[in-house]
């Protein structure tokens, strides 16, 4: 059964092609603003043409409409046929159990690793497209507004964004240095987590913005809004951590990549140990993880920031919490973005899993 974000991503589709027609916009005209052919525009809008979340945002961007602003549902006429797919799922709950997600995640993964080794060029060309696309989605989930054509220009070109806070421009620039960073590390011979690492990544990506927090365990009390979750008291948090990563020592073993990546992730988030950037190096903690495990690194689109909450308070909850929900999204993004390599690739996305039984 599909997942999520493939339910969102057709209803996306819909919505889109009939903001399309109601600002009376030729397919050829999106087309030349979206850079490509309008026959292939037209085999996206049939559903003949793989699609990936990067093309629904550049289509909204084709439109005139911000990506953030779409995905948020705010200010858009399709926004209200995106709610109504929603409504009509709320409360069914028939998605694939997540040991299924993983199975698949793993045969997507086999499938990857035939088109390996990749050239020098490709793996240049690969970094840098995921590189863009994290960046963006990782900000605009703490509320970053630039779109991702902005983003691939401050990142890219040095150049910033007119009628944009500075802040955001230095979130961009910040995280991308993380991002560099982070693969480095993760393509290395014998990785290991380490309170070293989360403190790097998250001054790379701090130091921008505030210099003296950056890499730097918070000296006060944070609080997150829109939870009950209190994080530790700041006190707490050198304990807290040298325990954390001890922890993924224990657990690292035992787990499945994707459930030890999600695991880490969480976790981090729990502890909150910095006066911000909590999320953001966590969620370059996680691809790094999935990166030296032989995984794609995955974005957490802007479309499921509700989902990506609900998810972690799921976890933080006094009564029965529970990692399931979590581990599942984080699963079913690492399809979306495996789903997205063989896109790049010109590769066929295997329709059906193997029985390993019959090996």
């Amino acid at each position: 059964m599909a997942g999520r974000i493939d339910q969102y991503r057709r209803s996306m589709i819909g919505a889109l092609i009939r903001e399309r027609k109601r600002k009376g916009l030729s397919q050829e005209t999106v087309a030349s603003r979206m850079g490509i052919q309008r026959s292939n525009l037209s085999r996206f809008e049939c559903g003949e043409q793989n699609t990936t979340l990067d093309y629904l945002f550049r289509y909204a961007e084709a439109l005139g409409l911000e990506p953030n602003i779409v995905w948020e549902e705010k200010r858009s006429p399709a926004v209200n046929d995106i709610s109504s797919e929603r409504a009509k799922r709320k409360g069914k709950n028939k998605y694939m159990n997540y040991r299924g997600l993983l199975e698949k995640a793993d045969f997507y993964r086999e499938e990857i690793n035939r088109r390996r080794p990749l050239t020098p060029a490709e793996i240049s060309e690969l970094d840098n497209y995921f590189k863009i696309g994290t960046t963006y989605a990782s900000n605009a989930i703490e509320g970053n507004t630039l779109t991702l054509s902005e983003t691939k220009v401050i990142i890219e070109d040095g150049i910033t964004v007119g009628g944009k806070p500075l802040k955001y421009c230095y979130e961009a620039t910040g995280h991308a240095k993380a991002y560099d960073y982070m693969i480095k590390v993760a393509r290395g011979d014998a990785f290991t987590v380490t309170e070293e690492v989360i403190l790097k990544l998250h001054r790379l990506f701090y130091s921008g913005i505030d210099e003296e927090y950056a890499g730097k365990y918070r000296d006060y009390q944070v609080f997150i809004t829109g939870t009950d979750y209190i994080p530790p008291k700041h006190e707490d948090v050198p304990n807290l951590m040298k325990a954390y990563i001890s922890e993924l020592k224990e657990k690292e073993a035992s787990l499945h990549p994707i459930e030890y990546s999600a695991y880490a992730h969480r976790r981090l988030v729990d502890i909150h140990p910095f006066v911000d950037g909590n999320g953001r190096t966590a969620r370059l903690l996680m691809n790094l993880i999935l990166i030296n495990k032989g995984y794609i690194a995955i974005a957490i689109p802007p479309v499921l920031r509700f989902e990506y909450m609900q998810a972690l308070q799921a976890a933080q909850r006094k009564d029965h919490p529970s990692d399931e929900a979590f581990i599942r999204l984080i699963a079913e993004c690492e399809i979306e973005a495996e789903k997205d390599y063989f896109r790049l690739f010109h590769m066929p996305i295997p329709k059906k899993i193997r029985d390993n039984r019959n090996k």
